[in-house]
């Protein structure tokens, strides 16, 4: 144990150089203007940009040539060519006369019933041929809630791989564009950050140095081995005090709620991974109904906001609820009237951002669940408020203690 605890000391050497170097360059205007995870104000709408030949980067159809390159697509009219964002909902669309290439654009946010189902008909009935593309972080596939029967036909993409090439093709076509290659290598960057990608061949040298060394290799199994436990253990831990603040305030449900067999499914399971759980509490009531927020786990940073509490057919309500949250969340969706990311990055699904790998010490734990309580109940201060002015007295808080 002793050799293990010398080999951590050295990585944490390794580490902390790369660290302060990393620290004199980090600006990087995406995440400056936007949440990096923002599906749609950035990331759709950057690559949408850049593969559009109208677009302001002046290079015509040549940054669309080389994704046709790297992703295999069909062949294209590139006369006739068009791509457009939001189309009929669908996040990218690039159509000629006779083929139509559908993205659908997933960096945290979950798949909706039968939607590249009802993509791939909508392409039908315009008489174009359809290619299915399905884009995340890592390339992991869709789920058949959202595909229906058409699996197979569905081509999936990664961040971290196709569309890393891609980027890098594109900044070497725009080598005599310097505005257009900064912007798309600190573009590149972020992805990099998101996927993982932010070790340098530097400290990749470092490390392969110090693992040649002695039996170090050995004891770096021995971490190796053990990862998918510390990442269990951690997962539960956080869970499990975070618990413990919210129902001392709030009334928990039941239903989502994390347990031993969900995390353990999702943490060791590789099929049938569902890593849609976490906390709902009730911090209001509206007509007779309870209005929960809900802090929830997925395949990204853990998210929190507000549930409809109605169904579909309950438009007018949704509607209102969504005007009261939306403008103090980032997103909504079919399901949710409003949600943000936690500002502190905790993401058990690539447990690699720095917040989230000391939830393994339990003093910084304790800080960091602390921490990201303060943060929930500021956020149901403002959205309580603003419930009740849309409401005024239908909508009644629920009374914490003090």
């Amino acid at each position: 144990m002793q050799q293990l605890q010398h080999l951590l000391d050295k990585l944490e050497l390794i580490r902390l150089r790369q660290e302060g170097r990393q620290s004199t360059d980090s600006f990087n205007i995406f995440r400056l203007l936007r949440p990096e995870h923002d599906e749609v104000n950035l990331h759709s709408r950057f690559l949408h940009e850049l593969l559009n030949p109208k677009g302001s980067h002046g290079m015509e159809d040549a940054f669309l040539r080389l994704f046709a390159v790297e992703c295999e697509l069909p062949s294209l009219s590139y006369d006739t060519v068009q791509v457009l964002r939001e189309h009929a909902n669908i996040d990218i669309l690039i159509q000629d006369r006779h083929q139509a290439i559908v993205i659908e654009n997933k960096i945290y946010a979950g798949d909706q019933h039968e939607q590249l189902k009802r993509y791939h008909d909508i392409v039908v009935r315009s008489l174009r041929t359809p290619t299915l593309f399905y884009l995340t972080l890592d390339g992991n596939p869709p789920s058949d809630w959202s595909v229906g029967d058409l699996q197979a036909e569905v081509r999936c993409l990664a961040y971290s791989q196709e569309i890393d090439r891609w980027l890098t093709a594109c900044i070497k076509e725009a080598a005599l564009k310097p505005s257009v290659r900064e912007t798309i290598i600190q573009y590149q960057q972020l992805i990099h950050q998101l996927t993982g990608k932010t070790m340098n061949e530097e400290e990749k040298q470092q490390v392969l140095t110090l693992m040649a060394k002695d039996n170090n290799a050995e004891q770096a199994a021995i971490i190796a081995r053990n990862w998918s436990h510390v990442r269990w253990h951690t997962e539960w831990d956080f869970w499990n005090e975070l618990l413990a603040l919210v129902e001392n305030k709030y009334e928990v449900s039941t239903i989502g709620k994390f347990s031993d067999e969900s995390i353990s499914r999702t943490v060791h399971g590789s099929r049938n991974r569902s890593p849609w759980y976490g906390l709902s509490f009730c911090v209001g009531n509206l007509h007779g109904a309870g209005v929960n927020v809900r802090i929830e786990r997925n395949e990204g940073p853990i998210y929190y906001g507000y549930p409809y509490p109605f169904d579909e057919t309950q438009t007018e309500l949704r509607s209102k609820i969504k005007m009261a949250i939306e403008p103090l969340t980032t997103q909504h969706s079919p399901s949710w009237a409003g949600l943000k990311s936690n500002n502190t990055e905790i993401d058990f699904e690539s447990f690699n951002t720095p917040v989230t790998l000391q939830l393994a010490n339990p003093e910084k734990r304790r800080i960091i669940v602390s921490q990201f309580f303060q943060e929930l109940q500021e956020f149901i201060a403002v959205t309580q408020i603003a419930l009740q002015q849309q409401f005024n007295s239908d909508f009644t808080p629920v009374q914490t203690p003090a």
